[in-house]
């Protein structure tokens, strides 16, 4: 049984936790009064970072791509939670 796909999951997790939980933080600096760099740069730094992770691990092929990629959506369903009240 090949486990790089159990493996990349459980990386596509972390990297989708520390993507999302950035993107909160995102969110909160773009509302607050401040300078716009630090959103920005955050903004740019959390996109580098997971297309430079997904094509790191792409080399190992397909399963376990599709692996990292099933981690990563699996913690955006976990940390974005949709309104449920207005929309």
């Amino acid at each position: 049984m090949d486990l790089a796909p159990v493996m990349t999951a459980l990386l596509g997790a972390a990297l989708g936790f520390a993507y999302f939980s950035a993107l909160r933080l995102n969110a909160r600096l773009y509302l607050a009064e401040g300078p716009l760099w630090r959103p920005v740069v955050l903004h740019l730094l959390r996109i580098v970072g997971v297309v430079s992770a997904f094509v790191l691990i792409a080399p190992y092929g397909a399963g376990a791509l599709l692996g990292a990629l099933a981690g990563f959506v699996a913690m955006r369903f976990v940390l974005v939670r949709p309104e449920r009240n207005g929309a």
